[in-house]
């Protein structure tokens, strides 16, 4: 887990953690990922990925949604679709995903045996059918 207090000073905060960053072993894809709901009931998910400078975007609407941690593993288990379609094409290596949800990353801290719940399992599924190594890390949110 990323242990990390925001100073307030939003530029700073993102340098402090872009340095963090930079002590992690090297991945050959470091994605982004972040779901929102918003109480009118619409929910959303953005996918940024950055590999050999290259940045790909994604963003969907999202349904099924019908609270923020719904909508943060929703992300997560379209981000694990879109790499299963793709693995032929994936580059080897380390994959590493950040999310702001810790709610997430606690559930799935859990591991793929003690999930009782469907998105995580799914979730589980989709990632060992990748066959390549993931990494999960916590991103405070509005400083990467």
């Amino acid at each position: 887990s990323f242990g990390y207090n925001k100073s307030g000073d939003s530029e700073k905060d993102k340098r402090r953690f872009l340095d963090y960053v930079n002590t992690l072993p090297p991945a050959a894809i470091n994605i982004y990922v972040d779901g929102s709901y918003s109480p009118d009931g619409k929910a959303g998910a953005a996918i940024v990925a950055v590999t050999n400078s290259e940045v790909h975007t994604f963003s969907a609407s999202l349904v099924g949604a019908d609270c923020s941690y719904k909508a943060e593993m929703l992300t997560l288990c379209l981000l694990a679709r879109r790499l299963l379609r793709e693995r032929s094409t994936l580059p080897h290596g380390i994959i590493r995903v950040f999310t702001d949800s810790k709610s997430c990353l606690e559930e799935l801290n859990l591991g793929r045996s003690r999930q009782r719940k469907m998105l995580p399992f799914a979730l589980f599924e989709a990632l060992r059918k990748i066959g390549r190594q993931f990494h999960l890390q916590f991103i405070p949110a509005h400083v990467g």
